[in-house]
């Protein structure tokens, strides 16, 4: 998956992405976004790359791809990163239904 396209899905749903620690050449491999006051941190790599929770570089999460989906009974529109060879996924909630009891 391009990085460009990682970039395009989070900012389609309004979640703010920005690259930092650019190169002086303006290229970087890290993306940074926020849902429901939580930090996300992207480091994108061709073929797998990783999801941190909270600070950057704990809690890492690898993946293949990422997809936008409605989801859960609370849960209206959710990020999906596929990880492994087979159909396992992991999701991040970022639109809510309604507020959980």
């Amino acid at each position: 998956m391009e990085k460009e396209n990682i970039f395009t899905a989070l900012e389609a749903e309004g979640l703010q992405p920005k690259y930092i620690n650019c190169t002086e050449t303006g290229f970087s491999r890290e993306i940074e976004f926020n849902v429901f006051g939580q930090t996300y941190f992207i480091i994108w790599f061709k073929n797998m790359s990783t999801l941190s929770i909270g600070e950057q570089g704990l809690n890492k999460f690898y993946f293949t791809s990422l997809r936008v989906a409605n989801h859960r009974v609370y849960c209206a529109r959710a990020l999906l990163f596929k990880y492994g060879n087979d159909d396992n996924e992991f999701s991040i909630c970022i639109k809510k239904n309604r507020e959980e009891v």
